[in-house]
C-alpha cells in the first residue's frame, strides 16, 4: 500500500537533494545501520541549514555514499577532480594514463573498465570513486563543497576539501 503512488514524493525528494547540494557551501552527513529480517541496512542523512535528505542502501561504502549524492542516478566524468582522486589514492600511473587517454563515452561504466583491462577490485573501486566524484562536479556540485561528519570509526562520510576539492579522505572501506 505504501509502495504505490509515490512518484510525486520521489520527484520532490530528488529535487530536494539536488537543490540542497547546489545552494549549500557546507552540508553535514551521518549514517546509521540496523538489521531487519536478518539483513543489514543503512540510512544516510545529508542536511544543510534549509534541507534534510535521507537515503537507504544495503551497504555502506564510498561508492554507495557517492551514489547517494547522485540521488541514485550516477554519472561518471574523468575531470581534474577525478584525476586528483586517482593520484591521491595511489592508482598506478599506467592505469591513470589509460583512463586519461581512453575517455568514457557515457555508456556502461563497468564495461568501460573492462575494455580498459581494469579488473583488479581495488583499481576498479578507485576508478569508480573518481568517476563518480567527477560526475558530481560535472553536474554542478561545487568542488569545494564542505562535507562534515562526526568522523566516527566506520563512517562512510568523512571528507577533506583541503587541497584537492571535494575529495574523500577517510571513509569506511569494507
Amino acid at each position: 500500500m505504501l509502495a504505490s503512488g509515490q512518484e510525486a514524493f520521489s520527484a520532490e525528494k530528488s529535487g530536494l537533494l539536488k537543490t540542497g547540494l547546489a545552494v549549500s557551501s557546507a552540508v553535514t552527513v551521518d549514517d546509521s545501520g540496523a538489521r531487519h529480517r536478518g539483513q543489514n541496512g543503512y540510512v544516510t542523512v545529508v542536511s544543510g541549514p534549509t534541507f534534510a535528505w535521507f537515503g537507504s542502501a544495503d551497504n555502506k561504502s564510498r561508492i554507495g555514499f557517492l551514489t547517494h549524492l547522485h540521488d541514485g542516478q550516477p554519472s561518471y566524468a574523468l575531470n581534474d577532480i577525478a584525476l586528483r582522486h586517482l593520484q591521491k589514492q595511489g592508482l598506478k600511473a599506467a592505469l591513470v594514463e589509460r583512463l586519461q587517454t581512453n575517455l568514457f563515452a557515457g555508456d556502461d561504466w563497468a564495461a568501460y573498465l573492462n575494455r580498459l583491462g581494469i579488473c583488479d577490485e581495488r583499481h576498479r573501486r578507485i576508478a569508480t570513486e573518481a568517476g563518480l566524484l567527477g560526475g558530481l562536479v560535472a553536474k554542478g556540485i561545487h568542488p569545494m563543497l564542505a562535507i562534515v561528519s562526526d568522523g566516527a570509526g566506520g563512517s562512510s562520510t568523512s571528507w577533506s576539501t583541503a587541497s584537492a576539492g571535494c575529495i574523500p579522505s577517510a571513509w569506511y572501506t569494507s
